[in-house]
């Protein structure tokens, strides 16, 4: 008879969790002297104990089995390590002293950071097409994924300020709707008028 009409409320560990997380970030060198002082082992936060790398000795092979491993367990492309993107973000934190599991971002944080990156991205193209030599020239692609949602790619081609061919994706949108000539062109409008490019498009394909 009740069937649908109860909800069921599923407990967690609690807070302290995020108390000691909040504490090592925020006031690290106090909550760890006040551990000492009352003899509390500190948890190793975010990492299980086989996971623990405080006691471990870097070594070129050790390096390269907790690469392995993730590549492994991430679906990975081996060739990953090659990037210099990859690459750059080993070294930089060769060079923390103490680094921390604590300072590695976690999604919330890497969503932020990915959105203000960006903007700021946007914000330098846009200024890069307002200086362009000249008109700019507009490509824009559409397809459906499995569920028959529909998107549109627009890519911008153009020669920069200093007279060298230049292209961007400039925008990535969904399409409600039908495959219209009137609803893509207004999606489509709708992008250059963000970027202020309704003046300097000579060309769409």
């Amino acid at each position: 008879i009740l069937f649908g009409r109860w909800k069921t409320w599923v407990n967690g560990d609690g807070l302290t969790t995020r108390i000691c997380e909040h504490l090592d970030n925020h006031h690290h060198d106090e909550y760890r002297d006040k551990c000492q002082q009352e003899g509390v082992t500190i948890p190793s936060l975010g990492l299980t104990s086989a996971d623990n790398t405080s006691n471990l000795v870097f070594s070129p092979r050790l390096l390269a089995e907790y690469l392995a491993q993730w590549a492994a367990l991430d679906d990975q492309a081996m060739s990953v390590v090659e990037r210099h993107e990859f690459r750059r973000i080993l070294l930089l934190c060769s060079r923390a002293p103490n680094l921390r599991d604590s300072d590695i971002p976690h999604r919330t944080k890497l969503t932020t950071v990915t959105t203000e990156l960006y903007k700021a991205e946007m914000i330098r193209i846009k200024h890069e097409l307002n200086k362009a030599l000249g008109f700019v020239s507009v490509t824009s692609d559409l397809w459906s994924d499995e569920k028959l949602h529909s998107f549109m790619a627009v890519t911008v081609h153009y020669i920069n300020s200093l007279g060298d061919l230049s292209e961007h994706l400039l925008a990535f949108r969904q399409i409600k709707g039908r495959h219209t000539g009137e609803n893509v062109g207004h999606v489509l409008y709708s992008v250059f008028e963000d970027a202020n490019l309704t003046d300097k498009v000579s060309c769409h394909i």
